[in-house]
């Protein structure tokens, strides 16, 4: 609750917009108040069908939660691997925990009210779900009917307990109620059941796991109590049903569970608590979290939703965009997970018990690959005090086991997904705010993995390959098929670059400079993987090589990206340097070459990871829409990034572009709706577009406000453009933030137009910042990479060349055998325009040379820079 301090800080907030809507020019519509109850502008059943129609599953679920809880009480349907669709009929029922992840997970204690008698299978039961207006899904709360039983089920919850309200019809049916502990969507590894002597509890266990195919397990303990005795009661092993007994196991899937009765037209209250530590934790959490009704239970989740949404107060023309925005808030704010008990203790990674310092809480589960670039920021600039104890949850988490977890799942680092992304979590967590944890062992965790690897338990490794990424200065490739080994190389180099941006940043505001200077450097290798030829990120393998032909190529029969990248393609990926824009700009030939590339990248918009297209529905095309910024073409920007929102998100259950995973995608249209993007990882620049609406109000802590106005954003003829933009009274042409906003607050004046300014935002000055420390001054390819000569001959290979820096017009090219008689003529030439240049070089083997294999290593120069290409060499009399 806010204290009547900061509730007289938003007023005079509100209070000074208004008086600069008052002292505008008019608009032709009336302009709309701030939002005052955010929950009102919710659906729960937004994202929850099926988003682009190239890996278009959002996964979302519309079920009851608080704000990070432990416990998601939602319904399943049957058949999709993250819970719910809402195109599907045939639910399952409702269960306890849910992710909206791109794998089988959670799903665990299934529950399914009905009037269908005990048949054989009850394990396998179904119900018909309506996806009508008797379906409604408002922050903490969800109901909906089963057209063909009549039941009616509404769910609430508290941080650790789910409550369900069960309305049976008075047909002569008797009122059913199944316990299905052994369905989780992961599948389970073993499962138990006990219905308890009196009639009104239920107790047992999940341990499921095997996340996106890896070796991670978990198990959960619940203990459910019903408002009324059940008048019968069976359990089921997976093979037979036994009616009048009281417990169960079993160790394989879609095993062990139970079923209770009552009389017809029951009207049942049941209420279930969660613990990842034992049954004991489990009933502490019923007996702290279970004493209220279910109808206060609902108003105070929906009280505390309310108080997190109005951290962003809005004010918009257009329903339809209020919903959406409040609801991509909602969904942002889901994940992570409480994981302690209501004690503070908690599993931890090592396996034993450990309990949260007083007031503080354990979370888990971090999709960190995905949520790192947008929903970090958000979580620190909006709840530093929770973001903080997320921070500190993975540097305990590492203390339990040795290792920062990358993509943590309950007690466990499933290792998902590519990069070293939990490093710049971290980051993005402290440079919008969130201060309060050991700061200094993050950055020992940091280092280890970055230079040691990060060894942690069970044979995982946070940065497997580490010493060869070090020794080369990029990931070799490892084979020429997805199906016979081959990694991400060139993803993971890209990741990785950005991963140590993110420590060198952290490290200069700790004051380690120098680590900071280290890691900087580190953030140029990237550039290892630049092919001049190709001008795209290239995946080369151990001898330095890359690969021949065009820089992109579709997927091999049963892959599903190109060759070297994850979830993508090397069009896709070419953009993601987000630390050094201006150096990628230069490699790429200039600001003219870019933008002309980018117009065509974006000429659509959600294509999957086979096109050379923008893939706006998967996170490593994130930051595409504001890379015109960096090129004096900001209108392009505001256009695209409208052309996105407007486009690929609505109010509707098929309403995003793809997975949300744990609320990567909500956060990006959060972000984009308030004009504003964190662009650059590890750092709090904040680059902006046309916001959404026409005023906003972002509470920051120490009654602070961000106070953005942009008349004309969201009327009937809404002005897609910036004209200018005055923050604290004052006009600014960078098409950035100061970065002490974020801790000061401020007010920015958007004067917004039909048609795009093509001056303003413009000047090498308005770009936001890049980060160039350390790079190299050229990339270099050779073709053939290797030559066959005879003795006394001479043979030539092309040496292509890019200028990586600005500045330096021409490069000379020597070469250096340990052999004897091997000679290359020494070659100068000049860069073009675009810094590109591609020269002959002429390789002699002297006669005397003997027939065998001779390395040459080819050295380009330029200014004060190098780079080296190892050639090989064949001597062949014959």
């Amino acid at each position: 609750m806010r204290s009547k301090r900061r509730l007289a800080a938003l007023f005079a907030a509100v209070l000074l917009v208004c008086m600069m809507l008052a002292s505008a020019a008019p608009t032709s519509y009336d302009v709309p108040a701030l939002v005052k109850n955010p929950v009102d502008h919710v659906d729960t059943l937004i994202g929850t069908g099926t988003g682009g129609q190239r890996v278009g599953e959002i996964n979302n679920f519309p079920g009851a939660s608080v704000p990070f809880g432990m416990v998601q009480y939602s319904p399943d349907t049957a058949g999709n691997y993250a819970g719910y669709d809402h195109g599907n009929r045939q639910a399952t029922g409702f269960s306890m925990t849910h992710a909206s992840v791109g794998c089988a997970a959670f799903g665990d204690i299934s529950m399914l009210p009905t009037t269908t008698p005990i048949g054989s299978e009850p394990w396998n039961a179904t119900e018909e779900i309506a996806h009508d207006d008797t379906e409604v899904g408002v922050p903490g709360y969800y109901t909906v009917r089963f057209p063909g039983t009549g039941v009616v089920a509404e769910l609430t919850a508290t941080t650790h307990t789910g409550v369900g309200r069960f309305e049976y019809p008075d047909n002569g049916q008797p009122a059913m109620f199944y316990v299905n502990s052994g369905a989780s969507l992961g599948g389970t590894a073993a499962a138990d059941i006990d219905i308890g002597g009196d009639n009104t509890t239920i107790t047992g266990s999940a341990t499921s796991g095997g996340f996106c195919g890896k070796n991670n397990v978990y198990t959960v303990y619940f203990t459910m109590k019903f408002s009324r005795p059940f008048t019968s009661y069976g359990t089921w092993d997976g093979d037979s049903v036994f009616p009048g007994t009281r417990s169960a196991y079993s160790s394989y899937s879609n095993s062990s569970g139970g079923y209770v009765g009552f009389p017809a037209g029951s009207r049942v209250e049941v209420r279930t608590a969660l613990s990842y530590v034992s049954p004991d934790g489990a009933r502490a959490n019923l007996a702290a979290e279970g004493k209220a009704g279910f109808d206060d239970v609902r108003a105070a989740a929906s009280k505390e939703w309310n108080d997190k949404l109005s951290r962003i107060a809005i004010a918009g023309a257009d329903a339809g965009d209020v919903e959406t925005f409040y609801t991509a808030l909602y969904h942002s704010l889901l994940n992570p997970n409480t994981f302690n008990d209501v004690d503070g203790r908690y599993i931890g990674f090592d396996g034993d018990v450990h309990t949260v310092a007083a007031g503080h809480t354990q979370y888990t589960n971090f999709s960190d690959w995905d949520t790192y670039r947008g929903l970090a920021a958000l979580h620190g600039l909006l709840f530093p005090e929770q973001a903080s104890d997320m921070a500190q949850s993975l540097v305990n988490d590492a203390d339990q086991s040795g290792a920062f977890p990358r993509w943590a799942l309950a007690n466990t680092a499933t290792a998902e997904m590519s990069g070293d992304s939990v490093v710049p979590l971290i980051a993005n967590f402290y440079a919008f705010g969130a201060k309060d944890f050991d700061v200094h062992a993050a950055l020992r965790y940091m280092v280890n993995a970055a230079t040691e690897g990060g060894v942690g338990l069970h044979g995982y490794v946070e940065r497997p390959g580490i010493a060869t990424y070090l020794q080369r200065g990029y990931l070799p490739e490892t084979a020429y098929t997805c199906l016979r080994g081959a990694i991400p190389s060139a993803s993971i180099s890209l990741e990785w670059s950005v991963d140590d941006f993110a420590i060198a940043r952290f490290a200069d505001a700790l004051g380690d400079s120098a680590t900071a200077a280290e890691f900087q450097t580190r953030a140029q290798y990237w550039q290892n993987l630049f092919n001049p030829t190709t001008r795209y990120i290239s995946p080369r393998d151990a001898m330095g090589l890359f690969p021949e032909g065009p820089g992109v190529v579709e997927p091999a029969p049963g892959c599903f990206s190109q060759l070297g990248f994850d979830e993508g393609n090397a069009e896709q990926y070419v953009w993601y340097v987000p630390q050094n824009i201006a150096g990628l700009v230069t490699a790429l030939g200039g600001r003219k070459t870019v933008a002309d590339r980018l117009d065509h990248f974006t000429k659509q918009l959600n294509v999957g990871p086979e096109e050379p297209y923008l893939w706006a529905g998967n996170e490593p095309g994130f930051d595409v829409p504001w890379l015109y910024n960096y090129i004096g073409q900001p209108w392009k920007t505001q256009l695209l990034v409208d052309r996105v929102r407007s486009n690929l998100f609505e109010p509707t259950p098929d309403g995003e572009p793809g997975n949300d995973d744990l609320g990567a995608m909500s956060s990006w249209y959060v972000w984009a709706a308030l004009g504003l993007y964190p662009s650059i990882p590890g750092t709090s620049v904040l680059t902006v577009n046309t916001p959404l609406f026409d005023r906003v109000v972002i509470a920051l802590p120490a009654d602070k406000f961000i106070q953005i106005y942009a008349p004309g954003a969201s009327g009937p003829n809404r002005m897609k453009y910036i004209n200018s933009l005055h923050i604290d009274g004052r006009p600014t042409d960078q098409t950035y933030l100061p970065a002490s906003i974020i801790h000061t607050g401020g007010d920015l004046a958007f004067s917004l137009a039909g048609k795009p300014n093509k001056a303003w935002g413009t000047g090498d000055s308005s770009a936001p910042p890049s980060f160039g420390a350390g790079s190299s001054t050229v990339t270099v390819n050779v073709s053939p990479a290797g030559v066959e000569i005879a003795p006394g001959e001479t043979a030539n290979v092309t040496v292509d060349v890019q200028r990586m820096i600005d500045g330096p017009g021409g490069f000379t090219i020597t070469g250096t055998s340990d052999t004897r008689g091997i000679t290359a003529a020494t070659t100068s030439g000049q860069f073009a325009a675009d810094g590109s240049a591609s020269a002959t070089v002429a390789i002699t083997a002297a006669q005397s040379v003997p027939d065998g294999y001779y390395p040459l290593v080819l050295t380009t120069k330029v200014g004060d820079g190098s780079r080296t290409f190892k050639l090989l060499v064949t001597v062949d009399a014959d």
